[in-house]
């Protein structure tokens, strides 16, 4: 068994699309990623170089078959065995020959994981077996994909693209949300998230009277697309506000060019899962987040 990491996203891209083909709508976040590099570098080609370092980029085979994916984020590394892999050998041999690159050979930090939980877990205790590094779990995430939106009551207020003006407001909404799903960003990273996704007429507010809900359409696949980001201020919360935002881009997004939107919740959050079962949204799988201990 051997291990390839890409510098070049497209020819990563080549090899890895047809494993994480095997499910588009559980692998939407490590192929909308490398959709998204394979986009920035077309789009840099002219300049001498591309900004910003490249994630690392790997894939494990044996002999026979493709075996197991490896994408790092600025964040989480993230890991995917190919479910024709049913050998738990070769699952747990996959993982090492990884580690033992990663480790000796690329030499990256690797703070956390994302996988599906048996992978998560395999990894995890390889990883403290070899570091001496233990993990804990930072979060546990339903996938959720919805193919018809359900009819659902309408908060009072309108959906609308959001625009310039919105941008320090979204900024502060951006940074609030973050910290408030763990994942805390400087205050430069939301003013630079907002005004991107403005931009991009990727972010949406419901409006009532004022701002009181976004959400934002991200990650593009072949088929379908992600929404995340979906935050309400604690004032505004409890009134429906996201349910409509929610619902209203998921249509749209069904309307248009995908067969399916999907998105991330946290387990602990019985409150937004309730909402996205209601508008038509349901459950692929389970992922967690671990994070290892320094």
């Amino acid at each position: 068994m051997h291990i390839h990491s890409y510098v070049d996203p497209s020819d990563f891209l080549d090899r890895a699309e047809p494993l994480l083909m095997e499910n588009e709508v559980l692998n939407n976040l490590p192929l909308g990623i490398a959709y998204r590099l394979v986009q920035s570098i077309k789009h840099t080609a002219k300049d001498a170089h591309h900004e910003g370092p490249l994630p690392f980029m790997a894939i494990v085979s044996d002999e026979e078959q493709d075996v197991l994916v490896l994408l790092k984020t600025s964040a989480h590394l993230i890991v995917y065995i190919s479910d024709k892999v049913e050998s738990v050998y070769l699952r747990s041999n996959a993982i090492s020959v990884a580690i033992d690159h990663i480790l000796h050979q690329e030499v990256i930090h690797v703070p956390s994981i994302i996988a599906y939980h048996e992978t998560a877990r395999l990894f995890a205790d390889k990883w403290k077996e070899v570091t001496g590094k233990s993990y804990e779990i930072q979060m546990d995430q339903r996938i959720y994909a919805c193919t018809k939106v359900q009819e659902v009551k309408l908060s009072p207020g309108i959906f609308r693209a959001a625009e310039l003006r919105d941008v320090p407001l979204l900024s502060q909404w951006i940074y609030d949300f973050a910290t408030e799903a763990t994942e805390a960003i400087s205050m430069k990273h939301a003013i630079d998230m907002a005004q991107r996704g403005t931009e991009q007429s990727a972010i949406y507010l419901w409006d009532d009277g004022e701002p009181v809900s976004m959400a934002q359409q991200t990650r593009p696949t072949l088929h379908g697309a992600v929404i995340n980001m979906v935050y309400t201020p604690f004032q505004h919360r409890n009134k429906g506000y996201a349910g409509s935002c929610v619902s209203t881009l998921t249509r749209n997004m069904l309307r248009g060019p995908y067969e399916f939107a999907s998105l991330y919740t946290d387990l602990s959050n019985p409150i937004s899962n309730h909402i996205y079962m209601k508008v038509g949204y349901e459950p692929r799988s389970d992922s967690v987040v671990l994070v290892f201990k320094s």
